[in-house]
């Protein structure tokens, strides 16, 4: 049995003291501390409000307050998005225990990515790329590896951030389902593709799916194109990084157009340029 009132007046008293520290007292490392610990314990503190939300969620309290959901009721009480309800509620049912109809509490669906989260080793952010992964495996490789994938995975993400969790993950999985790798690279490729949606004001839109190559390729020709360049007098690139690299892919396409290796219509690369420029050279050059 909790007592509310003792454990909330404990909570805003453990609050209290972090918001009282004397942080011009501390030293360098001691804030490096303070920093990596307060990290763990804001980990450590949405777990114990998921078990919250998902006690609050078993009840069906949402309906006794006159609300269709769970996450209609948290927008009402916590003043919060309704993004940010569903993202809660649905952390909730994934990592929180959950009830049987018999009334028997039940393990949360990923009962070691659980217990990390509410040790405060991994964020929330980590957790969701794992149980994305999982969600992918079929459910013969899930059940045979599906403990070890987590096993492993945890142990990255207490060292690695999201981003790069996710791209082990991916490889994880790809090594786990290797038949499932080879139809996913096949169905990439059949739909590889590249449109330019041209406006009635003659700017153009892209889309479409570039594979490996081509993606490397091309920023290999961004990369130094699209780097800042200040002014002469020494002034910041006023470009942001789209700019740049929208104006770096114009750079690039003008001198491959100059160089004059662009086949024809018939496949035939078009004569290099000379001193007397064909009409086609002239009209590409007006065109750059």
């Amino acid at each position: 049995m909790v007592d509310t009132g003792t454990a909330l007046a404990g909570l805003r008293s453990a609050v209290d003291d972090a918001l009282g520290w004397d942080l011009h007292s501390c030293t360098d490392q001691e804030i490096v501390e303070l920093l990596v610990h307060s990290d763990v314990e804001r980990n450590r503190a949405e777990a114990a409000q998921r078990r919250v939300i998902a006690e609050f969620e078993n009840r069906h309290l949402a309906g006794e307050l006159g609300s269709r959901s769970t996450a209609d009721a948290m927008v009402e009480l916590l003043r919060v998005s309704r993004w940010e309800a569903n993202e809660r509620v649905k952390a909730a049912r994934t990592y929180g225990p959950g009830r049987a109809l018999t009334g028997e509490v039940l393990e949360p669906v990923v009962p070691l990515v659980a217990e990390a989260l509410e040790s405060g080793k991994v964020s929330l952010a980590h957790a969701n790329v794992i149980v994305k992964v999982l969600d992918k495996l079929p459910g013969d490789i899930e059940a045979a590896f599906g403990r070890q994938a987590q096993e492993f995975l945890l142990e990255q993400a207490s060292i690695v951030e999201p981003v790069t969790l996710g791209k082990i993950a991916v490889r994880l999985r790809d090594t786990l389902d290797q038949d499932g790798a080879i139809d996913r690279s096949r169905t990439k490729q059949q739909h590889r593709g590249f449109y330019i949606d041209k406006r009635s004001d003659g700017w153009g839109v892209p889309r479409g799916l570039l594979n490996p190559a081509l993606t490397t390729a091309l920023q290999t020709m961004l990369d130094p194109l699209s780097a800042p360049r200040p002014s002469e007098l020494g002034e910041k690139d006023p470009r942001n990084l789209g700019e740049r690299q929208h104006d770096a892919l114009f750079e690039g396409t003008k001198l491959v157009i100059k160089s004059g290796n662009l086949p024809g219509s018939g496949g035939v690369a078009s004569p290099q340029p000379c001193s007397s420029p064909s009409p086609r050279r002239n009209f590409a050059s007006r065109r750059a």
